[in-house]
């Protein structure tokens, strides 16, 4: 759905079809939703889902502790694009992750949080939580998480909640209106 609203497909030709996980399988992905929300057929029977993901209950509460957390995962990456290379909503043309003034190539790991930080706000209002750039990652590092949180923040400051609406747009299509002074 969200491919849709950024024209990457034709929503009027498509058929989705849900396939039903199994409890082990819900518990693995960390899936909050695991039945497909708009598919035409789902088939099987849908496994309720997790309750909490077990990385976010993980989250320290202070805000100096979060930071240790997250660089203690980072930390391991090694820049090798996979995440973004397997992820279904990275279409841009032109990506910010390999522009040497944002992110220095070369350099192990990433300068923190520059590499990270932009791959989670390129995905606000995108991701789908399909786990892709997790399975894709050699380091683990549950970069899932990141983009949930920040989607959270997208819920609350602009009530948008990815994948539910194919009308309404993510904040970030939203063609704001300049300020007309009469």
């Amino acid at each position: 759905m969200e491919m849709a609203k950024h024209r990457q497909v034709d929503w009027a030709r498509l058929t989705l079809i849900g396939l039903a996980c199994s409890a082990e399988e819900v518990e693995a992905c960390r899936c909050v939703q695991p039945a497909l929300l708009h598919a035409g057929r789902v088939v099987g029977q849908p496994a309720p889902g997790v309750a909490r993901d077990r990385v976010l209950a993980a989250l320290p509460e202070r805000p100096e502790d979060r930071l240790a957390f997250w660089l203690g995962w980072v930390q391991r990456c090694i820049k090798c694009y996979a995440c973004r290379n397997a992820c279904p909503q990275c279409f841009c043309h032109a990506c910010a992750l390999e522009d040497d003034l944002w992110v220095e190539r070369g350099r192990l790991p990433p300068p923190y949080p520059v590499f990270h930080l932009i791959k989670a706000m390129h995905m606000a209002g995108k991701c789908v939580a399909c786990r892709e750039c997790e399975i894709a990652c050699p380091a683990e590092i549950p970069i899932t998480v990141l983009y949930r949180m920040v989607s959270q923040d997208v819920e609350e400051l602009f009530g948008y909640h990815t994948g539910t609406d194919l009308q309404v747009l993510p904040p970030i299509l939203l063609k704001l209106e300049p300020d007309v002074e009469t």
